[in-house]
């Protein structure tokens, strides 16, 4: 359940603080709801949304099949912020999350950023997306 109330809120607004009043309004207990509240706008100040911030990426695989796919360079920091921003536009807060996940397990950059595009519902974003990122 806290999965797909995560989803539409995060369709609903761009903007932390809002997406954590959004969430707030699943929790009835009026002390768990104010501490929700509060952890929100201390995140939202401090710019982090859950202590997710861009990592560094994966340590090299030992299996050489798959490291002659690695590319030789892999996504800076200011990359990666790059790519959040722009799949903000598209999906909303969760991007962050999505980024942070597929940075875990990326192989490539083009399978990297096709994998962020996916979770872009609409056609066209998805392909202005991958025109952005160097995708094919």
């Amino acid at each position: 359940m806290a999965a797909i109330a995560l989803r539409r809120a995060a369709r609903q607004t761009h903007d932390l603080t809002a997406l954590y009043e959004l969430l707030g309004k699943h929790i009835d207990n009026p002390r768990e709801h104010a501490e929700f509240l509060a952890k929100g706008r201390r995140r939202a100040a401090g710019g982090t949304a859950g202590g997710l911030r861009p990592t560094a990426p994966p340590k090299p695989v030992t299996d050489d099949r798959r490291n002659r796919d690695r590319p030789a360079t892999s996504p800076t920091p200011a990359n990666i912020a790059s790519i959040e921003s722009n799949l903000i536009r598209y999906i909303g807060p969760i991007a962050r999350i999505l980024v942070k996940r597929e940075l875990e397990k990326y192989e490539t950059l083009d399978k990297f950023y096709r994998a962020l595009a996916a979770h872009i519902p609409n056609e066209r974003d998805r392909e202005a997306f991958l025109k952005v990122h160097g995708g094919d």
